[in-house]
Order: C-alpha cells, then sequence, then structure tokens
C-alpha cells in the first residue's frame, strides 16, 4: 500500500478569538488573524483574566488525486506548546467554510451560510490530552471526514 503526505498550502492560517469567558471567545469577541501556521492549531483554554480560542484553517489541494486512490486519512499534529483546556481538551476536525485569503470573518461564517462551530459536522477529534510537545501525534478522520475527503478530490479541500 502507498502513503502520501499532503501538507497545507500557503494560503492556511488561523484566527485568534479573546474575550473574558468562553461564550464571548467561542462567539468571536475579539478576533485578529495570524498569517501561516507557524504551529497554532490551537484549541481554546483559560489563561488568567481572559479565554482564548484559535481556529486554524487550512486548504489542502487534492486536484490530483483520484478518490480510488484513497482508503483512510488522518491528520498528524506536531505541537511546539499546550495550553492544556479547562473547558474543552479537544481539538475538532471539521468541514471549513472560510475564505482565500482567511480574514476574521472566517472565524464564524454564518453570514455565508455555514456555522464554522466546533460541535458540528465534526470528522474526527484530538485529545490534547494525548498530544505531546515536539512528538508528532496522528489522528484519523472518522467515516464522514473520509467520505468528505472523497467528496473534494480534484479540488481544494478546506478544514
Amino acid at each position: 500500500m502507498a502513503v502520501a503526505t499532503l501538507n497545507p498550502t500557503a494560503s492556511s492560517s488561523w484566527v485568534r478569538s479573546n474575550g473574558t469567558n468562553f461564550t464571548e471567545t467561542r462567539d468571536g469577541k475579539l478576533l485578529s488573524v495570524a498569517p501561516g501556521l507557524a504551529g497554532h492549531a490551537q484549541a481554546g483554554g483559560a489563561r488568567t483574566a481572559s479565554d482564548w480560542c484559535h481556529r486554524t484553517f487550512l486548504f489542502y489541494d487534492l486536484s490530483g488525486i483520484d478518490a480510488s486512490w484513497i482508503n483512510t486519512a488522518k491528520l498528524t499534529l506536531i505541537p511546539s506548546i499546550i495550553y492544556p483546556s479547562t473547558v474543552k481538551p479537544n481539538i475538532y476536525i471539521t468541514e471549513g467554510h472560510q475564505l482565500d485569503p482567511i480574514t476574521t470573518a472566517d472565524f464564524d461564517t454564518v453570514a455565508r451560510g455555514h456555522v464554522q462551530r466546533d460541535e458540528l459536522t465534526i470528522h474526527g477529534t484530538v485529545d490534547m490530552r494525548d498530544l505531546t510537545v515536539d512528538v508528532r501525534g496522528d489522528f484519523p478522520f472518522d467515516a464522514s471526514g473520509l467520505a468528505l475527503i472523497l467528496a473534494k478530490c480534484g479540488s481544494t479541500l478546506k478544514s
């Protein structure tokens, strides 16, 4: 069996939200965009007087991939730092509805007819407690995530 590794395109980035509580943070009270990935696939957590949440938006070029070649898929993370969450210790793998380039409006895309929320359309889950700093962690997509990837073959997958 052949194995191929796909890396996110240069358009991939993340949006950070800050708030005084988890609800404000999750709803995107104060937003900022960071260029590139630079190890910032982070989930929400509490730090002193502020809550924060990062939503990472990935683009994968599947234009040259035939769906018949794929039977499994996984997300690989190599964290450079881990902030344990007291609220939600998970990173959710979801379908993305972001624009290119990424803007703060991508944090929650309700205005474009999609809800960019972690508890909807989950295609895999990464428990941050299973991650180790500077150690590769592989997390498989579930059946719906694999179906999404197969449906996007020949185009660009947003996650």
